[in-house]
């Protein structure tokens, strides 16, 4: 029994001092680990902000500078191996003559680390040679952006080659490659010279077509808007082309242009498009509330390929307190080669303090889109339309109208822009067949600036501006319900609708022969879906046909909320009278709608 407890001791001593050991040891090794050369680091002498951005972003020495190193010598072996990385940046960026100092103080606490950089002179393009581009292809220098002269940076270079192949690509080389970019700096002259040795590959036309994917839709829809004729030079912005009018179709989910990985004999280059088709119907809906028009629904049903050639049935309906109605839309996409015929009709009834009216409208539109962000068109329209007016005069008319507008569209993104602008404009004469012998022209005119005030384009600066102007008869000739009215909404918040001009003497709105209105918003974005605004809008309806005095608008501030959706901000928005009128203006207004102001 003695034997074996010898033994267990002998077993079980040795455990507990190794276990002791381990236990006194781990402070010891926990201190040893916890212990770093804690420091601060500057940086000076870089020659622009992108240059200070990078090596601050990529370079451990700052980088890291939260986690430092366990002893000075790793310090210091940080900021050398920091030395190449800070090099190649600044020459990326065109410099070449860098020189940089160091200075690693590791007897204070926290050591001290200075980085002082002379950059030297930004070197400049010089000759740029193009070794294998075919004469029917127009490539130089300037046109690739490498003009002498220019910074000879790592960027321009890599744009310059992708500006190079895509211009052979769009002349018919679709296969053409770089196969070397000799880059010679030259430290005398303190310029980049470059040879570019390209392989064109053969040159190619547009070759027969396959199409597949397609169930409902006819395949000359997809036909007739290729944008490309066989046999015509191969062009790959033709291919980019067609495939976006074939996703704005609405028609399709997916589009795939590819072209055959080898051209036939004759240079002919089989093309294929794949696609697949989107369920043709959609049904949305909508709510609204407004202090001076009350809550609100809208509501919309549409069918994209009604006769399974992309024709377009919409029809729309509105309600709330001072509005009712419904249209109906069929659009025609190729009714006349480019052209686009719609035809449409409408029914609405209106109940403002300026007027009462119930009208059916009837017409026809013709439009064509002249570039991607260019639609222009034209039409006839012819609007039966009873009007009581604030005066208690009720009266008939038959308006037949002839519109023609231009609309330009080049603002990003489409539900909430943050750069871009936007001009749209339309005027038509109007003339009653009722026997009121009435005529006159309806011309308006808005445009707006989206301006991005940092690179991450959380805060932007938005700005619009709208004019109109009625002419050729008086104001009390024109129906109530076709002046011009300023306030509202989308006018000029923080005024009821419509009251933001002259009123009678029961201070109902007498409308006006021209409007002027402009507005001011700073948009800033807080989360992934949460952003808000400031706003100063400004405007009125003047009674003559030329606004005469601009001392004289309605101005309006306020604030509001932003909540991102797929399908546009959820927008409220509480709006100050700054002009207040006593007995006649409230003192704020509340707007809760779908989509940004403008």
């Amino acid at each position: 029994m003695l034997t074996k407890t010898m033994q267990l001791v002998k077993i079980i001593v040795p455990f507990l001092g190794t276990v002791l050991v381990c236990i006194l040891m781990q402070p010891h090794q926990a201190a040893a680990q916890n212990r770093a050369v804690p420091y601060t680091a500057t940086l000076e002498g870089a020659p622009s902000d992108e240059a200070q951005q990078a090596i601050l972003l990529q370079a451990d020495t700052f980088a890291r500078e939260d986690r430092p190193p366990r002893t000075r010598a790793l310090l210091r072996k940080r900021v050398a191996d920091d030395l190449p990385t800070i090099r190649s940046i600044l020459q990326s960026l065109g410099y070449y003559k860098i020189q940089i100092s160091t200075d690693v103080d590791t007897n204070i606490s926290p050591a001290r680390v200075s980085l002082n950089i002379t950059p030297g002179p930004l070197f400049r393009m010089g000759t740029v040679t193009l070794e294998g581009v075919p004469d029917n292809v127009p490539l130089s220098p300037q046109i690739i952006g490498l003009a002498p002269g220019t910074p000879a940076t790592a960027a321009a270079i890599r744009k310059g080659e992708d500006i190079l192949l895509d211009m052979l690509g769009n002349h018919g080389h679709p296969f053409a490659r770089s196969t070397s970019r000799d880059v010679v700096v030259d430290h005398a002259l303190n310029q980049v010279n470059i040879l570019w040795k390209i392989d064109p590959g053969p040159a190619c036309t547009f070759g027969p077509v396959t199409i597949t994917g397609l169930d409902q839709v006819n395949p000359e829809f997809v036909h007739r808007t290729i944008a490309w004729q066989e046999g015509e030079t191969f062009n790959a912005t033709a291919q980019d082309t067609t495939r976006m009018k074939l996703l704005k179709s609405g028609l399709f989910g997916t589009v795939r242009i590819e072209h055959a990985d080898t051209p036939q004999a004759s240079g002919s280059l089989p093309m294929s498009i794949v696609v697949q088709e989107r369920v043709p119907r959609t049904v949305k809906a909508g709510l609204e509330y407004a202090t001076d028009t009350g809550p609100g629904a809208t509501f919309s049903w549409e069918h994209r390929n009604l006769f399974h050639d992309g024709e377009l049935l919409r029809t729309r309906g509105q309600i709330n307190d001072i509005t009712q109605g419904a249209d109906v839309r069929l659009m025609f996409p190729a009714f006349f080669g480019p052209w686009q015929m719609t035809t449409e009709g409408a029914l609405a009834r209106e109940y403002t303090d300026a007027y009462t009216s119930k009208s059916i409208t009837t017409g026809m539109m013709l439009e064509r889109r002249q570039t991607p962000w260019l639609r222009t068109g034209g039409g006839v329209r012819y609007r039966l339309n009873t009007v009581d007016d604030s005066e208690g005069d009720k009266k008939t008319y038959g308006l037949i109208s002839v519109p023609v507008f231009a609309d330009a569209v080049k603002a990003a993104p489409m539900l909430d822009p943050t750069s871009g602008w936007t001009l749209k404009g339309e005027t038509a004469p109007y003339l009653d067949l009722l026997g009121e012998n009435i005529f006159f022209v309806k011309s308006r005119v808005q445009g707006s600036v989206y301006l991005p005030l940092l690179p991450s384009r959380k805060l932007t600066l938005a700005l619009r501006g709208a004019l109109g102007v009625l002419g050729g008869t008086g104001l009390q000739d024109i129906p109530a319900n076709e002046r011009f009215y300023a306030g509202g909404g989308g006018s000029v918040r923080g005024y009821a609708y419509q009251k933001a001009g002259d009123l009678d003497d029961d201070n109902d709105p007498t409308g006006g022969l021209s409007k002027l209105e402009c507005a001011a918003e700073l948009r800033a974005t807080f989360t992934k879906t949460l952003g808000g605004v400031v706003f100063l809008d400004g405007g009125r309806a003047f009674p003559d046909a030329v606004p005469d005095d601009l001392t004289d608008l309605f101005w309006g501030a306020g604030a509001g909320l932003r909540y991102f959706t797929p399908i546009g901000p959820l927008r409220l928005d509480a709006a100050f009278p700054l002009n207040k009128r006593n007995s006649i203006d409230d003192a704020f207004q509340i707007y809760i709608s779908i989509g940004q102001a403008f």
